[in-house]
């Protein structure tokens, strides 16, 4: 297994670009991770690749092993505590490989747990078994990682596994994608560095295996195309504009709520103004409904008098032909009483002709009162409608005071939701976007110098793979003795047995 590691290590290395600067070594660093079933650490192993060339007499490549190999020749470097001196004159023959063994923390922290029918188990129990299967998958930053070169933040984690559809059926990936490749699912999943992350797989299995679960570590710019990259970069520059469209909508939202407490102000107004109409309005009518019942009661009284002149003259005409019968009476008394009727009937006839001399006049005077009971009642009728309109338009003031009150309010809390969508929302997206693009492209370089696993001192990094492999879940095999039976028979059977087919 250790010589396959290795083997696929220097491959993956030698695969690297070989494009180096004249007077200058650089270093490609390769780290293999056994890991157990449940995600926790084995064995590290990296495999360096030196190249290029120098004036120097010897060639420092920096990191802590426990053990080192060179992957060429028996040729070793010298040692001196976390420095490894290779002789310079071997690049003039060839790029350097060697292998080390570490003992280190990884920048990520893995752990895999195992369940069949809702039950944890261990990974290596289920190996043949039939039920439902979930593999729940974390991924988090390692804590007891210090480097500082090698963030987290700016690494990704590559999970992969392949699933034999022959076992598995109903398979379900969450934050996860699959891709069907002849009879097996690969299954991929990508962690970003931004603390703990879930990954899972439910299937329903029968006679259980499990194929590695494969991961690979690398600087999260290398996954960015360079346009895409400034794409990317962008984008908090829109957000930038559109929380400043906020801002500038966040004002207009304030001077709006002005206006609107200016216009809740004049309809105030108005209606204070219209109050004192509506109220002298009711005024008029009822002196006018005064003027009427006046008027009624003059032409009634015009009448009473008309009237009682026509009954007083024709009783005092039937007075006046007894009077004259008595003025041939002998009593003196009784004569005198008939002339003072018969002078009385002529102040009458003339105040009569007086009355008949007025008649004119008063019906000028009746037919003028006419004119103002007709010019009052369309007067009257006029202010009741007057005093209607004034009614209307002052309760619509008081409703469109209302709807202005009802728009003030509902414009403070567009303005609140507003500053709330620009602080909290999009102010946070631009910020939380931008720590999150710096992270995972890093300082935008492709072509800076990328940080080493074993050691910050390595400074002329190339190129870093870190790949992470779990030995998966395998039915032991079985081994089968098969022995010689003692033969019970006889010579003559045996020889019969070479002519019967």
């Amino acid at each position: 297994m250790k010589k396959r590691l290795v083997c696929i290590a220097l491959a993956a290395a030698m695969s690297l670009s070989s494009v180096t600067a004249f007077g200058e070594v650089k270093r490609d660093e390769t780290v293999y991770v056994n890991l157990k079933n449940d995600g926790t650490t084995e064995s590290i192993q990296l495999v360096n690749r030196l190249y290029g060339s120098t004036t120097e007499d010897s060639v420092t490549d920096y990191g802590s092993y426990t053990s080192v190999k060179s992957l060429i020749d028996n040729t070793l470097p010298e040692v001196e505590a976390n420095k490894l001196k290779w002789k310079s004159s071997l690049l003039q023959k060839r790029d350097i490989y060697y292998q080390g063994t570490v003992v280190k923390e990884l920048p990520f922290s893995f752990s895999f747990k195992y369940y069949l029918d809702g039950a944890e188990i261990p990974a290596e129990a289920l190996a043949g078994k039939n039920g439902d299967v979930k593999i729940l998958m974390e991924v988090g930053i390692n804590g007891k990682y210090k480097q500082n070169g090698l963030k987290p933040s700016e690494l990704i984690v590559q999970m992969q596994t392949s699933i034999n559809m022959d076992k598995f059926k109903n398979i379900e990936l969450e934050n996860g994608s699959g891709v069907v490749v002849g009879k097996k699912l690969n299954a991929t999943f990508i962690a970003l560095g931004r603390g703990k992350e879930t990954f899972t797989i439910k299937m329903k299995g029968k006679d259980i295996e499990l194929e590695p679960i494969t991961l690979s570590i690398l600087p999260s710019a290398s996954i960015f195309p360079s346009g895409i990259a400034k794409k990317l970069q962008e984008l908090p520059k829109g957000l930038t504009k559109i929380e400043n469209g906020m801002s500038e909508l966040y004002d207009g939202s304030g001077k709006l709520s002005e206006g609107l407490r200016a216009a809740n102000k004049g309809m105030t107004d108005i209606d204070k103004a219209v109050l004192p109409l509506g109220e002298n309005s009711e005024r008029l009518k009822q002196g006018s409904e005064q003027v009427i019942a006046a008027q009624m009661q003059f032409e009634q009284g015009l009448n009473s008098f008309a009237y009682g002149m026509n009954e007083l003259y024709t009783s005092h005409k039937q007075l006046e032909i007894l009077a004259q019968q008595l003025l041939s009476s002998g009593d003196p008394s009784t004569r005198a009483l008939a002339g003072a009727v018969l002078q009385e009937g002529q102040a009458l006839k003339m105040l009569i002709a007086q009355e008949s001399g007025q008649t004119s006049k008063i019906q000028e005077l009746q037919q003028g009162f006419a004119g103002v009971k007709a010019g009052v009642s369309s007067t009257l009728n006029g202010y009741n409608s007057l005093n209607d309109g004034y009614r209307k338009v002052a309760a619509g003031y008081k409703e469109a005071a209302m709807g202005i009150g009802t728009l003030i309010s509902a414009q403070g809390q567009l303005s609140y939701g507003i500053l709330k969508l620009r602080d909290e929302g999009v102010k946070t997206m631009r910020l939380e976007l931008m720590d999150n693009l710096s992270g995972l492209m890093g300082n935008g370089d492709k072509n800076a110098p990328v940080p080493s696993f074993i050691d910050d001192s390595n400074k002329n990094n190339s190129s870093l793979q870190i790949i992470l492999k779990t030995p998966g879940v395998k039915k032991p095999e079985i081994v089968k003795r098969v022995e010689a039976a003692q033969s019970k028979e006889s010579f003559w059977q045996k020889f019969l047995h070479l002519f019967v087919k």
